[in-house]
């Protein structure tokens, strides 16, 4: 089965048996924060995205990312190369204070090696750059949520997650009683380790074939 918007908040109040306005007018906010869930705990490639838009400045340690949309919910690597370049250089990420110890000066230049995520939607690179460089920037996204997207890849795919974390989420802000909270917690986890378990093999079956074109191209 799949679940839309109205089909997941039905099935929601028929196994709470909730018809109370509060746990209505929290339905929306149950959602979210079940899918806020599921993305958090598994980084599924459907959502996965490869950036090329952004460049370093010459003389400027950071990067501002917010303009891309959507925008990244995860960060998973990042490479530059040079505006004339031929070939990109995956740098190695590091903490915000790793860069400003080795590098504390920013009119200290050099070829980027380093990069730091801040918080308020920036990068920070060590050394600084030396010249312009393009950056290849691969993420995972927060897609748009079946509360205002009336459907989704998850309500489609695995509705079982979805709506397991869904009833976590219920049962929360109804406090549920504990043992309540342990059965679905456990179907909940059985579920997202399923997924994973077939993220794998998708992963695995995209490698066989990008190797067999390869060997014959």
């Amino acid at each position: 089965m799949a679940f839309t918007y109205t089909t997941l908040k039905t099935a929601i109040q028929n196994y709470t048996e909730n018809d109370a306005s509060e746990f209505i007018t929290a339905l929306d906010t149950i959602i979210d924060l079940a899918e806020h869930r599921i993305y958090r705990d598994i980084d599924l490639g459907v959502f996965r995205v490869t950036d090329t838009s952004l460049s370093l400045t010459s003389g400027v340690s950071t990067l501002t990312y917010t303009s891309l949309s959507p925008r990244p919910f995860v960060i998973r690597w990042l490479a530059t190369k040079t505006s004339g370049g031929t070939s990109y250089t995956v740098l190695d990420q590091k903490d915000d204070s790793y860069i400003q110890e080795f590098w504390p000066s920013t009119t200290s230049t050099g070829t980027p090696r380093f990069y730091a995520i801040r918080e308020d939607g920036t990068l920070l690179f060590g050394p600084t750059p030396d010249a312009i460089y393009n950056v290849k920037l691969a993420y995972t996204v927060k897609p748009t949520s079946i509360v205002s997207a009336s459907t989704s890849w998850l309500g489609t795919n695995a509705p079982d997650v979805l709506f397991f974390a869904c009833m976590l989420e219920a049962l929360g802000f109804m406090k549920g009683e504990q043992q309540a909270l342990t059965l679905w917690s456990a179907k909940y986890d059985n579920a997202v380790e399923t997924l994973r378990v077939e993220e794998e093999r998708r992963v695995r079956r995209t490698e066989f074939r990008t190797t067999e074109q390869g060997a014959t191209s």
